[in-house]
């Protein structure tokens, strides 16, 4: 079996021990055992090449460890309860590139006092509010509103959909309003910072639509797109056109490694530098 199938088998493994910690409780003293027993299968495999068990014994490190990793992530999981329905003042920090559309900004917020008491443990609050004055990442915030337990929709998980981010609390039209910015220093402020005035000058230099146009082309950024535009994309079938893909990063990476190609960089460390510039434009645009 090749190195990329046995990777794969892996993987599943893995899922497979999330999908059973979602569904059962696993004590850790199981845990431990079939971990255990795992890795004595996978040494003694190897020892005496048998690759029924080296392979079995991987196959179920595998498994003990999605089950631990699930189990991590329910154990530091806050417990915000005692804010459920609460009107409060809260103090924090907008953590993320807020998304937005043509009514509504949706901030993640990291929650560091209410009420003017700091919290020992911060948590996220997914608030929505107006689409200007706008934010950005990295602004200190202070809103006034009620604090609510996201509720899942007829037909989609939302609770499910908001905790794989860590938001467990939402608020919907606070009043907010910025207080300063956050000096502690992160790389996607950063490289938010890069991406505004990559955007303000696409705006000096083209008029609209098309620079809305642009920006949807080169940064999946669709919010400042018309809505008619919009449409007759859907119409035409080429809404793809302006949603970040596989081949923006294409783009990218193979435009970056010719251009360190024909400056003379060796091909290892033009194909790193490609890596790199791939994974902060990944960060750039909000993963």
């Amino acid at each position: 079996m090749s190195k990329s199938r046995i990777f794969l088998w892996g993987m599943l493994a893995f899922v497979a021990g999330v999908g059973i910690r979602s569904f059962v409780f696993v004590p850790y003293i199981v845990m431990w055992m079939v971990g255990v027993a795992a890795a004595v299968m996978f040494v003694i495999g190897v020892r005496q090449g048998s690759r029924a068990a080296w392979m079995g014994g991987l196959f179920a490190v595998a498994l003990v460890l999605g089950v631990f990793r699930l189990d991590m992530a329910e154990y530091h999981r806050p417990d915000v309860s005692a804010w459920y329905g609460k009107n409060v003042r809260a103090e924090g920090v907008v953590w993320e590139a807020p998304r937005r559309d043509v009514v509504l900004q949706r901030m993640k917020i990291k929650i560091r006092a209410i009420d003017g008491v700091s919290l020992g443990e911060p948590f996220f609050v997914l608030a929505g509010v107006r689409p200007y004055p706008r934010y950005h990442i990295g602004d200190r915030v202070q809103f006034d509103g009620v604090l609510q337990q996201p509720e899942n929709f007829s037909d989609f998980d939302y609770v499910s959909y908001l905790a794989r981010d860590g938001i467990f609390l939402v608020t919907a039209f606070p009043r907010a309003e910025k207080t300063g910015e956050d000096t502690a220093w992160r790389v996607t402020v950063v490289l938010a910072a890069v991406k505004d005035a990559f955007e303000s000058n696409i705006d000096t230099a083209l008029p609209e639509p098309h620079a809305a146009f642009m920006k949807g082309l080169l940064l999946g950024e669709r919010a400042s797109l018309p809505q008619e535009l919009v449409e007759n994309f859907k119409v035409a079938g080429v809404s793809h056109i302006v949603a970040l893909s596989g081949y923006n990063i294409t783009l990218i990476g193979r435009n970056l490694m010719n251009l360190l190609l024909w400056c003379t960089a060796p091909f290892v460390i033009s194909f790193w530098i490609a890596v790199a510039a791939i994974f902060l434009f990944v960060l750039m645009t909000g993963a």
